[in-house]
């Protein structure tokens, strides 16, 4: 490097990189928010290649001088130019910012290209303390529907209520469980956002007895709205109801029984859906079925697994599994007993039976019903 206050002049002045962001073109929120106002804007350029010493570089904020560097013994050695701009210059909604170079020895003063940035300090839902913790309390809690969340075939959407400094352009992700849902920038600053949850989502996130779902926002110049509170959703397929002999029923008789079945609901079925049912006893048991035709779907059941369960409660669910994703339903209970009269048998058919002739001599009519006999009681030997 020439460092000869008589060598050549400078050639060219290096573009200006604001030190401080991401300052790239494929950043899509680059620009100047509330965080990085908290101190001054920090920028830089690459050294000329021949400075000299008593070269000066002066950078201009929107026309007005606002730094300087005078090229001396202590910096003429340095790869970059490092300027830095009070906060009190920057205001919204945007900035120029550009520096010249002037060589002492030619005169000559030659400026370095314009950048331009946008600059907001509004924060979505409103600036607050520092992110610990990671909450702001401004945003509303988003609502959910359906809630609880019982079908596939349901819409579930998310309603986000309107945000204090709403803005074009800001970004919405609302976060199901642990899985984020981007949603279009915001073109109509006025009302709420209504976000839909795609079907693979849910099963995704799966069954949840309490899964959180919160959203959160970003500007076009990258300011945080930090985290909304949480609202709890429960998340699961509908019961089976379990069929015995064709009735629903919570109390499967042994006495008599000769079908048993769980009739599984249309919880927004597919062709192609795998249904396990899961009956809890004193052995675990499973029997799984493809969908074929869309709606409800009743799958059999061996007796058997009622006959190990006698005078014992189990339990009954399913699962669904839908490329290779699984959700399961709520659980069913059930106790199975054996009865001696047999909650399932037919009834039995009557003996009694009843006639009725006309008298010859009053030539009234006269009901004659008979009925079996009572059991003879017991006579000891």
């Amino acid at each position: 490097m020439n460092m000869s206050p008589t060598g050549p002049g400078i050639k060219a002045v290096a573009e200006l990189y604001f030190t401080d962001l991401n300052d790239s073109p494929a950043n899509p929120r680059l620009g100047i928010g509330y965080e990085l106002l908290k101190s001054p804007i920090r920028l830089h350029a690459a050294m000329p290649t021949t400075p000299r010493i008593g070269d000066l570089a002066i950078l201009y904020w929107n026309s007005q001088q606002v730094d300087r560097i005078d090229i001396n013994a202590g910096n003429i050695g340095n790869p970059r130019l490092e300027f830095s701009v009070p906060t009190f210059y920057i205001q919204p909604p945007q900035g120029s910012v550009y520096y010249e170079y002037t060589d002492t020895n030619s005169g000559s003063t030659t400026p370095s290209p314009t950048r331009s940035i946008a600059v907001n300090t509004l924060v979505p839902g409103g600036p607050g303390p520092d992110l610990n913790p990671p909450f702001n309390d401004n945003l509303q809690a988003c609502v959910v529907t359906p809630n609880p969340v019982t079908s596939l075939t349901a819409t579930v959407t998310v309603q986000v209520p309107q945000w204090l400094n709403k803005e074009v352009g800001d970004e919405l992700v609302v976060t199901w469980g642990s899985i984020p849902v981007a949603h279009p920038k915001v073109t109509n600053p006025a009302g709420g956002e209504t976000v839909t949850i795609p079907v693979d989502v849910l099963m995704q996130a799966g069954t949840q007895p309490s899964l959180s779902v919160f959203y959160e926002i970003r500007d076009r110049v990258d300011n945080y709205s930090r985290l909304a509170r949480s609202t709890l959703v429960r998340v699961e397929l509908p019961a089976p109801v379990v069929m015995a002999n064709g009735s629903a029923v919570t109390l499967i008789d042994l006495n008599g029984l000769n079908l048993l079945e769980a009739s599984i609901p249309n919880y927004g079925t597919q062709p192609g859906d795998s249904v396990t049912v899961v009956w809890s006893g004193v052995v675990p048991r499973q029997k799984t079925e493809q969908v074929v035709v869309i709606g409800p779907l009743r799958i059999s059941l061996d007796l058997a697994w009622a006959q190990e369960n006698k005078d014992k409660p189990v339990t009954v669910s399913y699962v669904v599994t839908r490329s290779g994703r699984t959700m399961s339903s709520s659980t069913v209970p059930l106790q199975v007993v054996e009865s001696d009269d047999g909650i399932f048998l037919p009834p039995p058919r009557s003996t009694t039976w009843s006639t009725s002739i006309r008298s010859t001599t009053t030539g009234c009519w006269i009901t004659a019903v008979a009925r079996p006999p009572s059991p003879c009681p017991l006579i000891p030997a």
